[in-house]
């Protein structure tokens, strides 16, 4: 596999089975997976102005929204570290990672990501409102997020624009296999 095929980025909403996915095909390519979700906490705790309590109590309090414009600076410097840190792998993008509602934060993201030849949006299907009823049915709630605020920030990374900006390639999971899908990505690869 050449260099440019060392870097594969999965962007996409919650539940639509990025981490499923980017495991399988790490695996399958014998790269690294980077979680840049499960990382990020680690990440954000060294920034400055970074509050986890504050985060906390929005999404306690299901103030979906306001969480979402909190992070943003967050997660949009987080994500240029991340790249920058590991030179290749699978990099499984968390869904707040490459949705911006800021025009100098959607920008400085398309600069980011432009030099990566194989950036993928996972998803579920072309219909917005489709989308949003069929992963607000399957995804697993973490610890502390109510349905609720799931369903407000889902529902604003779908209804986004920015991952369909972003994205090189589109790939609908919606009656498909976690194989399938890996398949179909693999054969935009060669």
């Amino acid at each position: 596999m050449d260099n440019k095929k060392q870097c594969i980025i999965l962007i996409g909403p919650m539940g639509v089975g990025k981490t499923t996915i980017s495991k399988k095909l790490a695996k399958q390519l014998g790269l690294p997976y980077i979680d840049c979700d499960g990382m990020r906490h680690k990440y954000y705790a060294q920034m400055s102005g970074y509050n986890k309590k504050y985060v906390r109590q929005l999404q306690k309090n299901n103030e979906a929204l306001a969480y979402y414009q909190y992070m943003n600076p967050f997660e949009l410097i987080y994500i240029e570290q991340i790249l920058n840190q590991y030179p290749r792998g699978i990099f499984d993008f968390g869904a707040g990672h490459s949705v911006y509602d800021i025009k100098a934060h959607k920008d400085k993201m398309m600069i980011l990501l432009r030099p990566y030849q194989y950036v993928y949006m996972l998803r579920y299907c072309g219909d917005k409102e489709e989308s949003i009823q069929a992963l607000s049915r399957r995804h697993r709630l973490p610890y502390g997020i109510s349905s609720e605020f799931y369903n407000i920030i889902n529902r604003l990374y779908i209804e986004s624009n920015c991952n369909i900006r972003l994205a090189k390639y589109i790939v609908d999971t919606k009656g498909k296999t976690v194989q399938q899908v890996v398949d179909q990505i693999k054969r935009q690869l060669y």
